[in-house]
């Protein structure tokens, strides 16, 4: 473990060598923004680690410190957060601790020069499991190991570079790097292992006409894990892409290529994939939104997966409202129903937010997932200095034809009432009940009470 540890060093020291000469090309407002946030909460819960059965109550005084700072140019961005929490916590069988966790560090800088562009992106975090609710997670995926109940620290890094030259002329070239790592201190279960994943891709881009662009483009990725079975893992494609603008409200999207993918373990064993992949789609502007179909030809190293979707997206007079769904089935499991929907409302006196999502995919440990979340949320206003917001939130990952996958399934559903006591200072209460359904552990939940003050500021300089 640990090979590529030096990567985000190097990324990191990159970007002074690829920014390039400054050019004008950015729209936002310039400028710096220094935002600062406090806040603080008592919590007390009668089964904070889902355990079955539960150990007793945990009371906890949290100080959340955020520091956000927002800098704009003619030709660059930059933006630095930072947030961690000052925790005092009273949990059964141990005595009162004082901690520091949930340390975040984010940092995001892109610079537009006369014909190219630049981005660099940096992510820390640092989190004691104990305290960890993955219905809170803003990842893109849920995690196999996200819904594993366990003590100990997770921290995650993550880094990733892109440049791009010649985006206004004829022919242009781009490369993007990441790396990524995970890794676990005092846990006791198997699935939480440490894992960092590089991948680099670069491309061709050729304008053949205001209506045609093709893209060439190589990648490839590599993945170590210091799991049961020492997993390695390197996936390679090469591809050609086409976006081609039928009339000036319908696009044809298309690529194809070839996808080599090499696996390796201490059993030992090893797994070789390898054929086409492509995928081919349209999209239509209409009067109230986008209409599509796509359809996906993708391997991985459990085999083919191939996918269907039709999606529709809308602007309604007081919200929007985006739908997808379609048919999808792999070499191991039967065809099952994919799709997505995300749905904003705005109300004389609130707003309506909704979302569902259900994806299948192969996960680290070469497993085929299903996973689904699903979110609902009320926020109402009673007057002008207060309101109340009920929050439904439901995760679930199962197998998907691999086996040895612990499905688990966790809800929450929580109730606040919000009050301005001042213009700068706000006060909420309220309830959260979770509860959680796993094949290995059987069922478990808790409530919990909470009472938070907070307060955030900008300075505009």
């Amino acid at each position: 473990m640990g090979k590529y540890r030096a990567i985000p060093v190097i990324l990191a020291g990159a970007t002074a060598a690829l920014t390039g000469p400054p050019a004008n090309g950015q729209d936002a407002e310039n400028g710096m923004v220094l935002t600062f946030g406090l806040s603080s909460s008592l919590r007390s819960n009668d089964n904070l680690n889902l355990d079955n059965p539960s150990f007793g109550t945990t009371t906890l005084w949290d100080n959340t410190l955020s520091f956000g700072l927002v800098n704009t140019t003619d030709v660059d961005r930059l933006q630095v957060d930072l947030s961690g929490i000052a925790r005092l916590a009273d949990a059964p069988g141990q005595s009162k601790d004082f901690l520091f966790d949930d340390m975040s560090l984010g940092l995001r800088y892109d610079r537009a020069g006369v014909n190219s562009r630049f981005g660099v992106t940096l992510d820390y975090n640092e989190v004691d499991l104990d305290f960890a609710d993955p219905l809170r997670l803003l990842e893109d995926e849920l995690n196999q190991d996200d819904l594993v109940i366990d003590d100990g620290q997770r921290e995650t890094r993550s880094v990733t570079l892109s440049y791009e030259t010649g985006v206004n002329d004829p022919l242009g070239f781009g490369l993007d790097l990441s790396y990524r790592d995970r890794t676990f201190s005092g846990t006791n279960d198997p699935d939480l292992f440490d894992r960092e994943t590089l991948t680099a891709e670069a491309f061709v881009r050729f304008r053949f006409s205001p209506v045609a662009e093709g893209r060439v483009t190589v990648f490839q990725s590599d993945y170590d894990a210091e799991d049961v079975e020492q997993t390695d893992r390197t996936t390679r494609s090469v591809s050609f892409g086409l976006d081609y603008a039928l009339d000036p409200a319908t696009t044809l999207q298309a690529s194809l290529g070839y996808s080599d993918i090499e696996e390796t373990t201490n059993l030992p064993t090893r797994i070789d994939e390898s054929g086409a992949i492509g995928s081919l789609g349209l999209v239509r502007e209409l009067g109230n939104g986008t209409a599509g179909v796509r359809l996906d030809s993708d391997l991985t190293v459990t085999g083919r997966r191939n996918t269907l979707l039709f999606s529709r997206s809308y602007v309604l007079p007081t919200g929007t409202l985006a739908v997808s769904v379609g048919p999808t089935e792999s070499d191991v499991g039967s065809t099952e129903v994919v799709g997505s929907m995300a749905y904003t409302q705005e109300l004389p006196t609130g707003t309506i937010t909704s979302a569902f999502e259900r994806s299948f995919r192969t996960s680290d440990e070469s497993e085929e997932l299903r996973v689904t979340r699903a979110s609902l949320g009320y926020d109402m206003d009673i007057n002008s200095v207060s309101g109340l917001v009920f929050e439904a939130n439901y995760a679930e990952i199962r197998d998907a034809g691999t086996g040895g996958v612990n499905n688990v399934d966790t809800t929450s559903l929580r109730a606040t009432y919000r009050y301005a006591l001042t213009p700068d200072w706000d006060l909420s209460a309220g309830y959260e009940y979770r509860f959680r359904d796993s094949e290995n552990d059987g069922n478990s939940d808790s409530n919990e009470v909470f009472l938070i003050l907070s307060r955030e500021f900008s300075i505009r300089r």
